[in-house]
């Protein structure tokens, strides 16, 4: 790849199936995966060890079918689109992940290796194990406050965000975190992660995935279902003026001349 400052970015589809390398240039812009991956062998994402700083890497790709390993080394990982991930092991090495979503990986194993690995907590991230320099965790929900009860320098490779890294956590194999269907349906029986409870066509798994409430076809009530904010306006579903301008997203939307919310 070309050295320089311009933002490199992959599309496509992508079929993973041999062991392979995408070695980053010692300088340059963001490097974007869009590609929908498929494929069962391992993928590196290597950043030369004379680079002072973890180089930028977002994962972008939808409907990832993946089961294959990712081992990220020096590299600040974004994942941006829901599933980007796929379903393997994630390996990070002198590396940071940052989720923009509530994961749920209840097959993979997250492990952090050597100094400058770092996990930013402002989502749920679900995984079946967790290893850290070389420790594994027993199940459980590990939020920043239980992160210091276990160690008190955690603040060196979790970034607390409010969020939370779940072992287990999903009792009934419907692809619901047990905490979030408590605290929306009060039992682990009424609902399943791939019905529509609200009949806003987003599944429940799918409400999970974008924090909105599954029992609300419009959870903050924009006048815009919380699908058409997710799948077709790219707004906040969660706030009804995505952009702080005192005009609502619907009133933005809706104008004779549209604005962008």
């Amino acid at each position: 790849m070309q050295e320089g400052s311009t933002p490199i970015t992959l599309a496509g589809s992508v079929n993973v199936i041999a062991d392979s390398i995408i070695m980053m240039p010692t300088d340059g812009g963001v490097f974007t995966l869009a590609s929908t991956l498929n494929g069962t062998a391992q993928l590196t994402i290597d950043a030369p060890d004379d680079v002072a700083e973890p180089r930028p890497f977002v994962l972008a790709g939808a409907g990832n079918q993946f089961t294959g390993d990712f081992v990220f080394d020096h590299i600040s990982l974004n994942a941006k689109t829901a599933g980007s991930l796929g379903n393997g092991n994630l390996h990070m090495v002198r590396s940071t992940i940052d989720i923009d979503y509530n994961a749920y990986n209840p097959q993979s194993t997250l492990t952090l290796t050597e100094a400058g690995s770092r996990v930013v907590l402002d989502q749920f991230l679900i995984f079946q194990s967790l290893v850290i320099a070389e420790t594994a965790f027993p199940d459980g929900t590990y939020d920043f406050t239980a992160w210091e009860a276990l160690d008190p320098n955690a603040a060196d490779f979790i970034t607390d965000g409010g969020g939370a890294i779940v072992l287990g956590g999903d009792s009934d194999s419907d692809r619901l975190l047990d905490e979030w269907e408590l605290r929306y349906f009060e039992d682990l029986t009424t609902a399943a992660g791939g019905e529509d409870t609200d009949g806003d066509t987003l599944t429940n798994e799918e409400e999970f995935i974008a924090d909105t409430n599954p029992t609300l076809p419009d959870t903050d009530a924009d006048s815009l279902t919380d699908a058409a904010e997710v799948n077709s306006h790219g707004t906040n579903p969660l706030v009804a003026d995505t952009d702080a301008d005192s005009l609502t997203d619907a009133e933005e939307i809706n104008r004779a001349e549209p604005t962008n919310p």
